[in-house]
């Protein structure tokens, strides 16, 4: 028997291989004449007989709950026999089927069925449901497939929560139509590593005593869900939320492969467990399959929680509700209210609630609630007044502002660079969507610090008006030590900026550009205003750049009709393109300046005008053409 090195491979091999044996070995018997007999000496088989199989690869693998299909291709040694007039003829064929099979798991197999046989076909796949797998038995669910996985397990336990914004009853959901069973108040492990863990196997599980501070085993049906006392202690009901749906999405999607394993292996697989910290987005080779798993789970379950059309409907509303836009100067504390309220209304974290609006498109939310650590609030939204006071009173973020590295756009200090801001229709500066997505590389962080008015005044006379029935006010502060990853960034990338400018400079000193190569030109042939426009059909203002040698961008026309003008060939014309930036293409436009340069070369710009126009291109020149009296 071959050496499998994947788990569905072995798992047929070790559990499935008989059955299929016996499911090819009736289809042989049963259709003769349906196998490809093109080669064989014995074309119209009286019998046929399965004599060796061998499993070649599994594909169109999917799970659905606690089925497991897949397609097993095996290639097949097949005895023919044929009666002829004076004898029995004989001989040995090879055939590849593909196999349909289902396969119910749970602690063991439940069932086993073939569901069809057919002769191999590449590229032919069964119609499925649930969703695809990989050899190992662990769903294949991508990133932009996120939001339809979360929908389908809501389309199956709670469809309501797809109508109307509502909180997504997760406990109730995992008792009554999951049947799983969830346990409260125990510790999982000492250092509140795990926020939970899901059992797939009837079987002990450690926990540690509160009281007794102990180490014990406790017994656990299969299904059971384990909540680490501390993760509400610790931190909330919407972390205690959280963690339910996570542990419900493994059981919705992964039990199949904990079965397989347990099957496989002859042991219990216990439990697979949510994390307190997580390996991030970044899948690369050295993650294991039990990573991509936690990696599924921990980014649908907020998804579960909070559903992609009802939500956004909700944040809307909140928006709304809260008078909210861009440009509002206190926007950072309506933004802070809106992630309040939609925590409390879906039962979340303020964290899950603000990276779903981030999810959902509301990308200013990433400048609030950015802890450094549970006490230290850090945020990178300012409103102008409270910049500048800062301003005023603090002489790190002066000399920070007054360098020129920063600019103040839509509420926050960006690095004064086109990787991170870009000019709307208007002329305002905004941030790129690289910049939305990666704040903490490009904007300055502030934090709240308090200060007594009374005695702090100097900046601040209208704060304390406004507020004088406190003595302190929560005001936000400039840390340079905090902000020297993002100072550097802003250094390096003006350094790499200026030294771009300074090279470039060296390249012009000793590259003529276009408006040199041409003025050098015209002064040859003793041009003068009136000459330029009448042989290229340019204006005043073309002359005045091109002798004034003014840097700007020459369009290819321009190029083009000073070229025709000049009534230079094919040679010079290409430098002169080259100076401005140009190339001539294989569009038909191109091409049909390409033949004007060569055979209307010395010709006046009016008569290759009159060829272009034949041609149904626009002439050159931007002045009107003189038009011939018409007698």
């Amino acid at each position: 028997m071959p050496n499998r090195t994947n788990e569905l491979e072995q798992f047929i091999y070790q559990k499935c291989y008989d059955r299929i044996w016996e499911a090819v070995y009736g289809y042989v018997a049963a259709h003769p004449n349906s196998l490809e007999l093109g080669y064989s000496r014995v074309q119209y088989p009286d019998s046929a007989m399965l004599e060796d199989m061998i499993l070649e690869f599994s594909t169109n693998i999917n799970i659905d709950e606690d089925t497991l299909s897949f397609d097993a291709v095996v290639s097949c040694v097949i005895m023919l026999e044929q009666e002829t007039y004076h004898d029995t003829v004989t001989a040995e064929v090879s055939q590849w089927f593909k196999v349909h099979c289902f396969v119910v798991v749970e602690d063991g197999i439940k069932n086993f069925n073939v569901h069809d046989i057919d002769i191999y076909s590449k590229g032919k796949r069964a119609m499925t449901t649930g969703v695809a797998a990989t050899n190992n038995i662990v769903p294949i669910i991508c990133k932009n497939q996120l939001e339809t996985e979360a929908t389908r397990f809501l389309e199956r336990y709670c469809p309501e929560a797809l109508q109307i914004p509502m909180a997504v009853p997760i406990e109730k959901i995992v008792k009554e139509k999951m049947g799983l069973n969830i346990l409260h108040g125990n510790r999982l492990t000492d250092d509140f590593s795990l926020f939970g863990q899901i059992c797939f196997s009837q079987g002990s599980v450690k926990v540690y005593d509160l009281l007794t501070d102990t180490c014990q085993e406790v017994e656990v049906e299969r299904g059971t869900i384990l909540i680490d006392a501390y993760t509400f202690w610790e931190r909330n009901i919407g972390c205690v939320n959280n963690t339910i749906a996570h542990e419900a999405f493994h059981w919705h999607r992964h039990r199949v492969y904990a079965a397989i394993k347990s099957i496989l292996r002859g042991e219990k697989l216990i439990a697979c467990r949510c994390p307190t910290s997580s390996k991030g987005e970044k899948q690369d080779d050295s993650w294991t399959d039990e990573d991509s798993m936690e990696w599924q789970a921990s980014q649908i379950a907020p998804r579960i929680l909070m559903p992609i059309e009802t939500a956004a409907v909700k944040i809307k509303e909140l928006l709304d509700m809260y008078g909210y836009s861009p440009g509002s100067a206190d926007k950072t504390e309506i933004l802070e209210c809106v992630i309040d309220e939609l925590a409390s209304f879906y039962k979340v974290s303020k964290q899950s609630a603000k990276i779903r609006m981030i999810d959902l498109g509301y990308n200013e939310a990433a400048g609030v609630y950015n802890y450094k650590d549970s006490y230290a609030p850090y945020f990178s939204n300012i409103s102008p007044r409270d910049a500048f006071y800062e301003y005023c009173d603090n002489e790190e973020f002066r000399a920070v502002i007054d360098s020129g590295l920063f600019r103040y756009a839509s509420g926050y200090f960006i690095i004064n660079n086109e990787k991170y801001l870009t000019q709307d229709s208007t002329g305002q500066y905004v941030l790129t969507n690289y910049a939305w997505s990666n704040l903490a590389e490009c904007a300055l962080q502030f934090t709240y610090h308090r200060v007594n008015m009374r005695e702090h005044g100097r900046f601040h006379t209208d704060v304390f008006h406004r507020a004088n029935r406190q003595a302190y006010e929560k005001l936000p502060r400039f840390d340079a030590d905090r902000n020297i990853s993002v100072i550097d960034n802003a250094e390096e990338l003006r350094r790499k900026q200026e030294e771009f400018e300074e090279q470039f400079a060296d390249y012009r000193a000793i590259t003529p550009t276009f408006a040199q190569l041409a003025a050098d030109l015209m002064k040859r042939k003793r041009w003068n205003s009136v000459t330029f426009k009448e042989k290229t059909h340019l204006d005043d203002a073309t002359y005045s750049r091109i002798v004034n040698n003014e840097e700007k961008e020459w369009s290819l026309r321009t190029v083009m009709a000073v070229c025709v003008g000049l009534g230079v060939n094919a040679r010079t014309t290409d430098k002169l393109l080259a100076a401005a930036g140009h190339t001539l293409s294989t569009s038909r436009e191109h091409q049909l300046f390409s033949f004007l340069l060569t055979s209307f070369e010395g010709q006046s710009i009016d008569e290759c005008n009159t060829f272009l126009e034949s041609m149904e291109i626009m002439p050159l020149g931007n002045r009107p053409r003189k038009r011939e009296a018409v007698s």
